[in-house]
Formats: structure tokens, sequence, C-alpha cells
């Protein structure tokens, strides 16, 4: 199978060398790649990614028109407010398409692709790869193989990054929507967002309240530098038995972090499960269940490197005999080798467990955490059809969060002070 990138920016250099590995198991040939920054598609970049022997463009068009016939799928990774036209274009030509998300910058954007895509008879998946870190992969089976009923989920993300295309609404917001749209399986009846707009100089320095009349163009264009989301599933008419999920993200913050935190009860609502997943630099998924006088409030995170510890509950008579815990393995980065992390790890809560008199399973789950290599194979198998239950993110799963995203705007009155 022939495959293209286009965009070799931060992500598609990784897509780039994501492939580059499937390409030495076998699974495909990185036939070419375009960027529009010719320093970018560097014979000796393309040697440091993996494929000497791509050949580069800076016209994307030239990519597509030279290898007519011969190009059977393309990543996309360039700047949102290119993807449409490039999607749009590749799908004409007979490719197969995965797109960065959000996918487009609208959702009528991403509905005309799905409309291509059909009468091309050609796929279009979007790059939520999140779905891919086994936390998640691994709550997906908690929650389908016990039956476990969510009826809340608390998220939040944040990184520190002052300018944006697509503000933090669209950039982090859109990660924490599609995960709970997975474990939520409906969609919400009521959607309300609150958005505030602000690019700080620098997260340390202090920032003033200002008017809209103080900002540039570029920020009155990409307004939104957090972005708050509730929303509500379930019956409206019988507000007290329905689910509630609610989203915060923020491009002010001095780190990088993203976290979502489920309550659930089994079918007879007899036993409450709780699930923490984190995707910081140190991935792991909490679940801890018990009978319902005996749960803990909330067990608010496992913290690796200097996080060996579990942060206390607010009620520290509850027995947790009955407690169930489950952990993963720290991701493997060059300051938090796996095994480093997970011995910490492991230590740390079993002498948590002790002080409180947890009986508790300590079982590791293992998993890749390069959730961009599952997803490129998962990509590669569900086109050669050897997948037909894939976890990738469809181009109906972008409609989606674009419909919660777009409501949520218009729900909202966000605000019209600014911090710069």
């Amino acid at each position: 199978m022939n495959v293209g990138v286009i965009g070799i920016g931060f992500m598609g250099k990784i897509h780039l060398t994501k492939l580059a590995q499937l390409q030495n198991e076998g699974k495909v040939e990185v036939v070419a790649v375009a960027d529009i920054n010719k320093e970018k598609i560097t014979s000796q970049i393309l040697e440091e990614c993996g494929v000497p022997d791509a050949e580069s463009f800076i016209d994307y068009r030239e990519l597509l028109k030279n290898y007519s016939g011969d190009l059977d799928a393309v990543t996309i990774a360039t700047p949102t407010s290119l993807h449409y036209s490039i999607a749009k274009d590749a799908l004409n030509n007979n490719i197969n398409v995965l797109i960065e998300k959000p996918g487009c910058e609208t959702k009528e954007q991403a509905v005309k692709l799905k409309e291509i895509a059909e009468n091309k008879e050609r796929n279009i998946y979007v790059g939520y790869q999140l779905r891919f870190k086994p936390p998640v992969v691994y709550t997906k089976k908690i929650l389908e193989e016990e039956g476990l009923k969510v009826h809340s989920i608390r998220g939040s993300f944040g990184k520190y990054q002052p300018k944006s295309n697509t503000g933090a609404h669209r950039d982090l917001s859109s990660h924490g929507l599609d995960l709970i749209n997975i474990f939520m399986k409906e969609t919400p009846y009521s959607i309300s967002g609150f958005f505030t707009r602000y690019h700080p100089p620098h997260a340390d320095e202090p920032r003033e309240s200002t008017s809209d009349s103080t900002l540039s163009e570029f920020e009155l264009l990409n307004p939104f530098g957090t972005a708050v989301y509730v929303l509500r599933y379930g019956n409206p008419e019988k507000p007290n038995e329905n689910a509630i999920a609610t989203l915060d993200s923020s491009f002010d913050s001095p780190r990088r972090f993203g976290e979502l935190y489920l309550r659930c009860t089994d079918q007879d609502n007899q036993d409450r499960v709780e699930l923490y997943i984190n995707f910081a630099e140190t991935n792991y998924a909490l679940p801890i269940s018990g009978p319902e006088n005996k749960q803990p409030d909330l067990i608010d995170g496992l913290f690796a490197q200097g996080v060996q510890y579990l942060r206390a509950p607010s009620h520290r008579e509850i027995d947790y005999s009955d407690a169930r815990l489950v952990l993963f393995p720290g991701m493997e980065s060059e300051d938090n080798p796996s095994a480093k992390a997970r011995n910490e790890m492991v230590e740390g809560i079993t002498n948590i467990a002790r002080k409180y008199g947890i009986k508790s399973d300590i079982k590791i789950i293992e998993g890749s955490y390069d959730s961009i290599y599952e997803e490129n194979k998962a990509w590669i198998k569900t086109l050669e059809k050897k997948d037909t239950n894939s976890p990738l993110a469809t181009i109906d799963d972008a409609i989606l969060v674009h419909n919660i995203i777009k409501a949520g705007e218009k729900s909202n009155k966000y605000s019209q002070q600014v911090l710069v």
C-alpha cells in the first residue's frame, strides 16, 4: 500500500516517522511527502524520519497529480485551516485520507467531506489519537465487559500555547469531547459552553484585564484561550436520573496535562466504580470499586516521577477492603524510562494500599504508549479491510464533536473581558 504525508510540521513529522516504522515492518510504502516549506522536506530530514527514498513536493497538488492512480492514502497534518481543501482534493483523486483532528474548521466542511468520500467510495478518518492510549483502551474494556453505566465525567486539558489557529475549544476540547462521546455512547440533549479570550505574553507574567479594542487582528480571529463545556445526557424530563459531563480546557497552563475522571455504577446500581485517566508524561488509569457504603469519595490522582503517592481522600474512615486497584506503567520517555516509572508507581501504591488497609490486587496493564503508531497501524489495517471494528475516529465522530462545539459557542455568553 502506497501512502503519502502532506504537512511535515510537528505532528506531520511524527506521523511520517511512525509510517516509516510500519514501512520497515513491510506493512506500507511511504512514497511521497509534501510541505510548502522546503526546509522541512530536505533529504536529511527524510532520512532522519526513516524515509530517504520518499519523493518530496512543495505543492501537495503536484504530489496528487504525479501519483495519480498509484497512491492509496495520505495523512494530512497541515494547519487546520488547510485541512478541508487538501482532503477534498485527495478524495476527488480517489485517495483515502487520515486527517489530523479536529478534521476541519467547521461542521459544514466535515459534512461535505463525508459526502465526497461516500460518492468516491473512499475512507476518511480523523486523528483523535488519545483513543489509542492504553488507559482509554482499558477503560472502554471495563465499561463494556462489566456493563457499567457512566453517571458523570469530569475532564480537564491544558498547556501553554498563547497563539493558536483554532483556539483551546477546538484544539484541546476536541480531544476531551471525542473521549466523552465514546464513553457516554449517546448524544447530549443539553450543551452549554463558556469561553474566555486571552493570549498572555508568558504564563509567569502578570496579566491585566482589557477590552476587545486592544486586541490584534490575530487575537480577534482566534479568540478562545479557555473553554468550559457542560453536557447533559438522558431524558430531559427526568434530570435527576441523567448523566452529566463537564470539560475545561486552557492554553494558560505552565505544564501540559490532560485527565478524565469517570464515576459509574453496575447494572444493579449496587457497586460504584471510579476511573481516573491521566494523559500526562506518565499515563495510568485508576479504577476503584466497592460496595456503595465502602466507596471513597474521590481518588484524585496518581503522580509519577515524584508522584509515588495517591492523594488521600477526605473520608479516611472508609473501609477499603473490597477496593480494586488497577495501574498502568509509565510512558517511556527520555527522562522517564517506563521500567523506572512502573517500579516507583507500584512501590508507592503498595505503600498507600497498606496504609489505608486496601486489600487490592495491583495489576500492571501492559501496552504500547505510542498512540500515533497504533493509530497509523489501525488505519492501514482498516484500509486493507483486515479490521472491521477499528477504534479510529470516523468523519461522523468528528461531526458530532463539531456539533457540540458549535452548540457550546451558540449557547454561550463568552467573556467580553480579555486577559493579555
